[in-house]
């Protein structure tokens, strides 16, 4: 009967060769006081809340989007010119016309109802009314006591929308998705966003897809409700629309 000595290099094809040897407990207590000298606690990491989390990603995507904007211009061919009845007329592509409209896409437009509010008063309300806003947002006057409200994010412009009424000083603030169209001359409003419920349906119409196009019978879908998407809930399924005021409700 032969013996073997265990630490002779015999063993070395168990995987121990070339590796490091065990760290003592004073090298461990070195190299922790290392990192804390350096500024990082390895019992305490630090851990970025889900704010600096959106706010990060919001200044990536906006750097993205700035660089994706200034990196386009108008060709001859996207230019259409002409005369109509003695009036000069321009025409651009549709490139050109989504090129322009991109920048305004988390835009919404408002409107302070039965009372007249001035720009800086209403910025100031707006900084207290929409102070959770991410990425924090820019307003613009317009005519007939309009406002263009730019956001930086489509949370942000959702969030606006759906997570009414707002109320300023006593009044129904109305918001509406910015469209290329919006005539801010007109007095008329014409849609307004509302929450809808669906009743009645069985579970497996909960699923988005359906939901969507389900609430598309009603008007534009901006929302749906986390719960109904998830089929949390099944007494009914929730959604944001936007309803024509002009039109009557669907049944």
């Amino acid at each position: 009967m032969s013996s073997k000595n265990f630490g002779s290099d015999e063993n070395l094809g168990l995987g121990f060769e070339n590796s490091n040897p065990p760290m003592l407990q004073e090298d461990k207590t070195t190299k922790k006081a290392r990192f804390r000298a350096e500024g990082t606690d390895v019992d305490n990491p630090y851990k970025p809340s889900w704010r600096d989390k959106d706010i990060k990603a919001v200044m990536v995507m906006a750097s993205q989007t700035k660089s994706a904007e200034e990196d386009w211009d108008i060709e001859d061919e996207d230019v259409v010119e002409r005369i109509e009845e003695g009036i000069p007329a321009i025409y651009f592509s549709k490139r050109v016309q989504e090129k322009l409209q991109q920048p305004w896409r988390y835009s919404v437009i408002v409107k302070l109802l039965g009372r007249q509010i001035g720009y800086r008063l209403f910025c100031n309300r707006s900084e207290v009314l929409w102070r959770s806003m991410v990425a924090g947002f820019s307003i613009i006057d317009l005519e007939n006591n309009y406002f263009l409200v730019k956001f930086q994010t489509a949370v942000d412009a959702e969030r606006a929308l759906t997570e009414g009424p707002w109320t300023v000083m006593g009044r129904n603030l109305f918001v509406q998705p910015w469209t290329p169209n919006f005539d801010c001359f007109s007095n008329e409003l014409t849609s307004t966003v509302v929450w809808v419920r669906l009743l009645g349906m069985t579970i497996q119409y909960y699923e988005k897809r359906s939901s969507r196009r389900l609430g598309n019978k009603i008007g534009e879908v901006i929302k749906i409700d986390y719960n109904t998407e998830d089929s949390k809930r099944g007494k009914f399924a929730r959604l944001v629309v936007r309803v024509s005021l002009v039109k009557p409700l669907v049944s």
